[in-house]
């Protein structure tokens, strides 16, 4: 937007997915994006953690899920609730993380940004392992 006071999140997601996927040389034909976009503006101060979460998670997605050539899809997930929460979660169905993985003892520090930055927002991270991985969080807007 022109002020700044707000960004459509929405948006701002699209475009760091194309440019994310384009910086990373992805073949769309073996690597499909899907989204499910709630249309969500948030305030500067609630864009900026959330775009430096999703850059993390896209970017892990990007890397690691689909090695050595394999296919799969990338889902990036905006949801509104009718109680003021918001829910943002990116999943993939590639070859998931190690056994054992515990993503709140990780020693990865994009992964530590990435917590630290979800309880800026004061939202709790979770992660699921079904068909894949898939990391969320949830948090009420401001």
């Amino acid at each position: 937007t022109e002020t700044l006071a707000d960004v459509d999140f929405h948006i701002y997601i699209k475009l760091l997915a194309e440019r994310l996927f384009d910086a990373y040389c992805i073949d769309t034909s073996r690597i499909q994006l899907q989204m499910d976009l709630d249309v969500i503006h948030l305030t500067v101060d609630e864009a900026i953690p959330c775009g430096l979460i999703l850059n993390e998670l896209l970017s892990n997605s990007l890397k690691h899920a689909f090695p050595g050539g394999r296919k799969g899809v990338i889902r990036i997930r905006l949801r509104s609730f009718g109680d003021g929460f918001v829910e943002l979660a990116v999943s993939d169905d590639g070859k998931g993380l190690p056994a054992g993985f515990q993503h709140d003892k990780s020693q990865s520090l994009g992964l530590q940004v990435v917590q630290t930055l979800v309880h800026q927002l004061r939202g709790n991270l979770s992660v699921s392992r079904d068909e894949g991985t898939t990391f969320g969080f949830r948090w009420q807007l401001a």
